[in-house]
């Protein structure tokens, strides 16, 4: 069976990029230069390798701008003159780092519907989507399945959850994106990352993009933002806008998550069919939080859940898996008392102990519950409910 090289090609791609830009910050005019070239003839290697003629046509044009920028360099040494800079920096960041930086946001998910606790209605409707796109239709009758999704609540009411679990659910590849992996000091990079993000995800299709923190980029709708910004922003919408169709050659599920959905304007929130509403757990979904974090995680109360869930009223799923990770630290302090000494004896000692475990206690409980102070407070719950229903 024939052995795949393209993957560690890649990386060495990478590493060449990345020693040719350390050697550019360190005005290392033959280092960058020797860098650059060595990337771009890692990048010929690859176009031999490449199984398709749209993948081959794109690592030419990458290897050619690696000669390119090599030349700039090596005729006008480092710092770059001005007129020179913006546009070496822009056939930069067409190279093979990007190929790498968007392969490392793929995350193999194990989170299960199961082990998220409530949000049956949220979960329900996710799964909806994905059904209405994937599945076959009667002759001559036609669905349209939503492509975008935004999650707006709290934080730490299970928005990155959902999207995890949606993946593992739906045997999709994850890109787990938060705003900021998409952001470069470098001219041009930071919308040509999610072209290329998309570009990745339609390959591995099907695919959930997740995109964390939406919001951050609601800010270049203004006009004092960097061009950059608007370039940003403008090639994440011209993206999504390019989702919407069932005949695309692979399934592209994105969904983005916010905690501050009156951040961003019409236009934007236009681009997201289904806008999703993740509120804090009521009575119901904390008992199923409690129970994910003690009773399947092998532990035993010596009170109902429901008891316990009634302690964690305001709490997000994220606050009363805290606090059963207190009560839990606490029993083990109280049944090891010597564990600690155990650790300062080395790593084979700790390893030969077994842990002593009891029940947990409804006062541990209740005083871990009682320590917490809910990150969300009743005005600003208000508000969700206020912008909802204005919408």
């Amino acid at each position: 069976m024939p052995v795949d090289l393209t993957a560690s090609m890649k990386v060495s791609v990478d590493k060449a990029v990345a020693k040719a830009r350390a050697c550019r910050e360190a005005e290392d005019s033959k280092g960058a230069v020797k860098a650059y070239r060595q990337a771009a003839g890692l990048m010929k290697r690859l176009v031999k390798m490449s199984s398709s003629a749209s993948a081959r046509k794109k690592r030419l044009a990458k290897a050619a701008n690696f000669e390119r920028v090599a030349g700039i360099i090596e005729e006008h040494g480092l710092p770059l003159p001005q007129v020179h800079t913006s546009a070496s920096e822009e056939v930069v960041s067409g190279g093979g780092a990007l190929d790498g930086r968007i392969e490392g946001l793929i995350t193999k998910s194990d989170i299960k519907w199961s082990d998220i606790g409530g949000l049956d209605s949220v979960k329900q409707e996710i799964k909806l989507a994905y059904g209405l796109s994937m599945a076959s239709s009667p002759a001559g009758v036609k669905f349209s399945g939503w492509r975008n999704m935004l999650l707006y609540g709290p934080p730490g009411t299970g928005k990155t959850l959902l999207a995890a679990a949606t993946s593992s659910g739906l045997d999709a590849t994850f890109f787990n994106v938060k705003v900021s992996d998409l952001l470069s000091k470098y001219f041009g990079e930071s919308a040509q990352l999610v072209t290329a993000l998309y570009e990745s995800a339609k390959e591995h299709a099907p695919s959930v993009v997740f995109l964390d923190e939406f919001d951050a980029l609601t800010g270049s709708r203004s006009g004092s933002d960097s061009g950059a910004e608007k370039r940003l922003l403008s090639t994440v919408l011209s993206e999504l806008d390019g989702l919407d169709s069932k005949s695309d050659s692979g399934y592209v599920l994105t969904i983005a998550a916010t905690n501050a959905p009156w951040l961003m304007d019409s236009a934007i929130l236009s681009r997201f069919e289904k806008q999703i509403h993740v509120p804090l757990p009521d009575l119901e979904a904390r008992k199923a939080v409690l129970e994910i974090h003690s009773i399947k995680s092998g532990h035993k109360l010596d009170c109902s859940p429901s008891t316990i869930a009634k302690l964690c009223d305001g709490l997000s799923g994220r606050e009363i898996e805290q606090v059963c990770k207190d009560v839990i630290n606490q029993m083990v302090l109280r049944c090891n008392p010597d564990l600690s000494k155990l650790v300062d004896k080395g790593r084979d000692t700790v390893r030969n102990y077994e842990l002593k475990v009891e029940t947990l206690k409804s006062e541990d409980f209740k005083k871990a519950a009682s320590q917490k102070n809910p990150a969300v407070s009743g005005e600003q719950l208000e508000r969700y409910t206020n912008w909802k229903s204005g919408r």
